[in-house]
């Protein structure tokens, strides 16, 4: 699975959070073979992403919910997700933009929680 964009919304410490995981222009002399997708010209996006950043700043928390968006995907248990919820007189959700490359499509999924788990989910392929 690649990532394109990823929203997360009241989970750990991110509140209305978006990461874009493409880029806009292909970069020319890439070190890093196979940063392109063939059946995908105009999406650029990094097959190596470097998470930097100051201690408690959110990096490992964002580790665990793509860990966790992963699982999901593939129909594994997702551990305690109310636990993680920041906020818990308030909604939690993710949503996520991604490609199978086996298949070569492109996939949407948006998933809401309360404080008792799942309430909502809304999957699409794109395109």
């Amino acid at each position: 699975m690649i990532f394109l964009k990823l929203k997360i919304d009241n989970f750990y410490m991110f509140k209305d959070t978006e990461i874009d995981f493409t880029y806009p222009k292909k970069i020319k002399n890439s070190t890093i073979e196979g940063e392109y997708l063939a059946e995908f010209p105009n999406i650029n996006y990094k097959k190596v992403c470097i998470f930097m950043g100051a201690n408690a700043s959110g990096k490992t928390s964002l580790g665990r919910i793509m860990c966790e968006i992963n699982n999901y995907l593939a129909g594994r248990p997702v551990e305690d997700t109310p636990s993680k919820i920041c906020d818990k007189d308030s909604n939690a959700s993710f949503e996520v933009t991604y490609i199978t490359p086996e298949t070569k499509e492109i996939h949407q999924l948006k998933a809401e929680f309360d404080k008792n788990g799942l309430f909502f989910e809304s999957y699409h392929l794109v395109g």
